[in-house]
């Protein structure tokens, strides 16, 4: 069931369409069909398995323009690599979500990337640059620069699939930055669920 909720999800079948009553119409009583459901998934979205395999290498690419469709992809990575939400409670993140005590935290701030004329919605809201955390913490934060603010974070960068290496934390290095990031999130996903 996971594999299947993970690739559709990255095929888009999430989105506000009407195509997932067809594949819900699909699973009757106990009975979950995989192949069929993957068979569908193939033939009506021209989607495979061996393109997300594929998309392995290009994955940060792939997600530059289309962070936020894949959103679902950071919450499963997070709540399986057990991350907490940077408080000293150590909640796990995914207490916080069903608490609805959150915030979607940009690691690179809004304001700080303006900064320095980063003003592209579609980099600024990249699935890199985006995790969970509480909601009082992230307004702590602010526009503060990652290379200060991340110091006082360190228990639980891993966690969050955030590079410890101090070098991408400047904003010389934040395209790459995000580039790791989303390699480490896809890598989680991919072993967990999909190798």
């Amino acid at each position: 069931m996971a594999k299947w909720f993970i690739l559709s999800s990255y095929a888009g079948r999430y989105s506000k369409d009407s195509k997932i009553e067809k594949y819900i119409n699909i699973i009757k009583d106990d009975n979950f069909p995989i192949d069929e459901l993957i068979r569908k998934l193939e033939n009506e979205d021209n989607f495979t398995i061996d393109r997300f395999m594929r998309d392995k290498d290009n994955f940060a690419e792939s997600l530059k323009v289309q962070g936020r469709k894949y959103m679902m992809l950071l919450m499963i990575a997070l709540f399986k690599n057990n991350a907490r939400d940077w408080t000293v409670q150590n909640r796990l993140v995914v207490e916080i979500v069903k608490n609805r005590d959150y915030h979607r935290h940009h690691i690179f701030p809004k304001e700080y990337l303006s900064e320095f004329n980063i003003t592209d919605k579609d980099l600024i809201d990249d699935l890199g640059n985006i995790t969970i955390i509480d909601r009082v913490i992230n307004e702590s934060i602010n526009s503060n620069n990652p290379k200060e603010y991340l110091q006082n974070y360190k228990n639980f960068l891993k966690e969050h699939l955030i590079s410890e290496n101090e070098e991408l934390w400047s904003i010389e290095k934040f395209e790459e930055f995000l580039k790791q990031r989303k390699e480490g999130i896809y890598n989680l996903v991919y072993n967990l669920f999909l190798k």
